[in-house]
């Protein structure tokens, strides 16, 4: 059921409801990611298991809190599970379909508005003292194509989005949570053949979350492209 275009509007749809919920009625910020947002960078089609979304906080238990008090007043809403104290699942059922919403807390220290019109959001880590930036701006995405109704999401940079599949697919990811994927391989294809700019790229790179302390962009991304290529996607 994820496969088509009414599943993937409707996600959309669901999407746009909670995210309207969490920016009108929290200080917190619905941030759409994961093939969803590639899709929206990007302007392909693409298959989507599940619905991937961070919510920026600068309280991450509060918000879990308020989170769960939202869900819990919708009935299509089943809660599945909760991870590290930072993500929560939700299984949304309407007409014998299901869809798996995947909800990732992160918490951020300052934001501002960068010189390229993005929203960054900084993140500080307190073991390392190391500051890391990410970029967020709005995208317009249909929700549905009957009534042409579009929402405008909250989505990490083009250049953010090829880091993040970069430093992935380069394995060298810090908290890498799983291996890579072919869709990973596939993702990053589709992100890397749109315009971008290389010195926002890099520098997406060296702000990273996950990116290491001594890491060189130029390497990984010829080490993403490398092994890509080898799928001969």
């Amino acid at each position: 059921m994820y496969n088509n275009e009414l599943a993937n509007e409707r996600e959309l749809f669901v999407a746009s409801t909670i995210a309207t919920h969490i920016d009108n009625s929290t200080s917190d910020i619905f941030v759409l990611t994961g093939s969803h947002a590639i899709e929206a960078l990007t302007g392909k089609n693409l298959k989507h298991n599940d619905v991937d979304v961070n919510v920026f906080t600068d309280n991450i238990s509060d918000s879990i809190t308020r989170a769960e008090s939202f869900f819990e007043h919708r009935a299509n809403f089943i809660k599945r599970a909760c991870f590290r104290n930072n993500r929560i699942d939700y299984v949304y059922q309407e007409n014998c379909t299901e869809s798996i919403f995947e909800i990732q807390f992160v918490e951020y220290s300052n934001v501002h508005e960068g010189d390229n019109g993005e929203i960054e959001y900084i993140l500080q880590d307190e073991d390392s003292e190391r500051v890391f930036c990410i970029p967020v701006i709005t995208k317009p995405v249909t929700v549905n194509s009957e009534t042409q109704e579009v929402y405008n999401f909250n989505i990490k940079s083009l250049h953010f989005a090829i880091a993040t599949w970069a430093l992935r697919i380069s394995e060298i990811a810090i908290d890498q949570k799983r291996n890579v994927r072919q869709s990973d391989y596939e993702n990053f294809m589709h992100l890397i053949k749109t315009p971008y700019n290389n010195e926002l790229l890099r520098a997406s790179i060296a702000n990273h979350p996950q990116a290491p302390n001594d890491v060189i962009p130029e390497d990984v991304i010829y080490d993403a492209l490398t092994k890509t290529q080898r799928q001969k996607i």
